[in-house]
């Protein structure tokens, strides 16, 4: 070999070790990106008030809760309990009418449910993946997704469930079936 076949081979692995440099650094930057983007998606979820008050309510059986919502600025507060939440999400062809703490219960699950939809969204749109959500929301997944987790009865659960489906929520449903939970009503 010559001198300028040795540059030329050297020029070659300079070059390819520039470049593999580079898309490493690239790869990492996307992965902080994402995780980023994850983490602040999950930050607006978490500080929604009717997240919260929705979380309240898959959290606890029974409570005394105060929902703002609309029509309810000042809020309204209410004994809050299993039975109630099973009530106020039966689909509305199954009920002749809905109580004012029923209908803030209801607007309040929906906006719960928009917010898993827009997550399903980002991960079928390859944005983020699933694994990059489940930290966040994997008790709650749980809780909604396992109707023998012993959070909530699974009449509760099954209500729950019905209404995803009843109502066209097929985002929660492909998010839930993305973590191996099947939450489509027998």
């Amino acid at each position: 070999m010559i001198a300028r076949d040795w540059i030329s081979l050297v020029g070659i692995i300079v070059g390819i070790f520039a470049f593999s440099s580079g898309l490493w650094q690239y790869m990492k930057a996307q992965k902080w990106k994402r995780a980023e983007f994850v983490a602040n998606s999950i930050n607006e979820f978490d500080s929604q008030e009717e997240i919260q008050n929705a979380k309240l309510m898959l959290d606890w059986n029974s409570r005394v809760i105060v929902l703002h919502c609309i029509g309810f600025p000042d809020g309204l507060e209410f004994e809050f309990d299993d039975d109630l939440l099973c009530k106020a999400l039966k689909p509305h062809t199954e009920i002749s009418g809905f109580s004012d703490n029923e209908v803030a219960v209801r607007d309040t699950f929906d906006r719960f449910f928009d917010y898993l939809e827009k997550f399903d969204h980002f991960i079928e749109s390859g944005l983020v993946n699933a694994i990059e959500f489940k930290p966040y929301l994997r008790y709650w997944l749980n809780l909604i997704g396992n109707e023998n987790s012993g959070r909530k009865r699974p009449i509760v659960i099954k209500a729950i469930w019905k209404y995803i489906d009843y109502y066209g929520y097929t985002g929660v449903q492909k998010l839930f079936c993305r973590y191996g939970y099947d939450i489509h009503p027998n």
